[in-house]
């Protein structure tokens, strides 16, 4: 049943989880930059990532950012503990959102790492602060 979401159509609703690093390094960096964040990942083109505290978006770079897929609905105060998984939904967009989502959750924990390490050490970054158009 296709319903819709902030004024994209919704294909397909999952309950999920996403690993703690993951959840804990965006938290981190949504943190330090204040506010929510744009990502490029280097090792898939034409995917932009968007992040705030509620949803993080998929984005399809190459196709006027129509979203892919979605994380949102996090509950992380359900974990007993920060190194377990973070209960969410995933919402699907695309059925090209289900191609790219395993090459998304490969790449994502990387390149948040990645960040997180380069602030620590002065460096500068591409995690850029989201600009409302």
């Amino acid at each position: 049943m296709k319903t819709n979401y902030r004024g994209h159509e919704l294909i397909e609703e999952r309950v999920c989880a996403l690993e703690a690093t993951l959840y804990n390094h965006v938290c981190l960096n949504l943190k330090r930059m204040r506010g929510p964040l744009n990502l490029k990942l280097p090792r898939v083109v034409y995917i932009r990532m968007s992040f705030d505290n509620d949803t993080w978006w998929c984005l399809d770079h190459s196709n006027n950012d129509r979203p892919l897929f979605a994380w949102t609905g996090f509950d992380a105060a359900a974990r007993q503990s920060l190194d377990a998984p973070v209960p969410c939904r995933l919402l699907i967009f695309s059925p090209r959102g289900e191609e790219v989502l395993f090459e998304v959750l490969r790449e994502l924990p990387r390149e948040m790492a990645f960040r997180l390490r380069r602030e620590s050490e002065g460096g500068a970054d591409v995690l850029t602060p989201f600009r409302s158009r």
